[in-house]
C-alpha cells in the first residue's frame, strides 16, 4: 500500500510520537510529589502524639482535602497510609514501656491511644514478636 521513502517516513513518525508518549508518561510534575505544609504539620502533629484519637475524616478536613485525596497524598508523602503510620509511630513509644513501666498493659495501651488491650498486644505481637506480657516477664 505505501511504499518506498513515504512508508519510511510514516514510519519514523510513527515511532517518533510513541517515543514521545512514552517519555512524557514516565515523567511527573514535581508538584505532584511537593507535600504542602498542611501535610508537613498533619505528620509531624502524628509523630509527636501518635496517641490522640484522630479519624481520616478530620485529619483530611485539616488539610483541605477529601479523604480519598488525602490517603494518596499521605501515603505517597510517608510511604504507608494513615492508620499504619500512626500504628508505627505509637508502638515504639509502648516498646520499652512494659518492661520499665509500673503500669498495667492496659493502662499503657490506653496511654499510648489504643481503645483496647487486645488490639495493643496484638500490633505489640505483629511487630515485636513476644507480647507486651512476655516482654515484662523477659525484662524483669
Amino acid at each position: 500500500m505505501w511504499r518506498g521513502a513515504y512508508r519510511t517516513l510514516l514510519l519514523r513518525t510513527i515511532l517518533l510520537r510513541i517515543l514521545v508518549l512514552l517519555v512524557q508518561g514516565t515523567q511527573k510534575p514535581a508538584s505532584r510529589h511537593a507535600v504542602p505544609s498542611a501535610m508537613h504539620r498533619i505528620i509531624a502533629d502524628i509523630q509527636l502524639h501518635p496517641e490522640r484519637h484522630r479519624t481520616v475524616a478530620e485529619t483530611a478536613r485539616a488539610t483541605g482535602r477529601c479523604e480519598s485525596r488525602f490517603n494518596v497524598a499521605f501515603k505517597r508523602a510517608t510511604g504507608f497510609p494513615p492508620v499504619a503510620f500512626i500504628a508505627n509511630c505509637r508502638l515504639p513509644k509502648g516498646r520499652d514501656l512494659p518492661g520499665s513501666s509500673s503500669m498495667t498493659i492496659a493502662a499503657i495501651a490506653r496511654s499510648l491511644g489504643y481503645c483496647s488491650t487486645a488490639h495493643f498486644s496484638s500490633q505489640f505481637k505483629l511487630s515485636y514478636g513476644i507480647t507486651p506480657r512476655m516482654c515484662r516477664k523477659s525484662t524483669s
